[in-house]
């Protein structure tokens, strides 16, 4: 998840980050991995860094979160064949991609 917020796409891009940073590659892939959001240093140095803003990146984080939601909840509803329910999920995890897309 924070890989994506900071469109870091390969390894390359997350040593460079790491390095501009200061903050370890493990540390960064814990925020990453876990779904954490960075607190204290290590978010004010990738608000700098990055230019986001706290409430950008807390928004952008919150979709990722609702669309890992949304996914569980269509797994659910299609593995015990709630096809109408799976049908409305589908479409709300369409606006959270295009929502993303828009803004990333």
């Amino acid at each position: 998840m924070l890989f994506k917020a900071l469109q870091i796409d390969n390894t390359r891009q997350l040593n460079q980050f790491a390095k501009k940073t200061g903050i370890t590659l493990k540390r960064l892939q814990y925020y990453n991995d876990a779904h954490k959001m960075p607190s204290g240093t290590d978010l004010e140095i990738i608000l700098k860094e990055t230019g986001l803003s706290e409430k950008k990146y807390k928004s952008e984080k919150s979709d990722f979160d609702n669309r890992a939601d949304l996914l569980s909840q269509l797994d659910s509803a299609v593995s015990e064949e709630r096809y109408e329910d799976a049908a409305v999920l589908r479409d709300k995890i369409k606006e959270i991609n295009l929502s993303l897309k828009n803004t990333g």
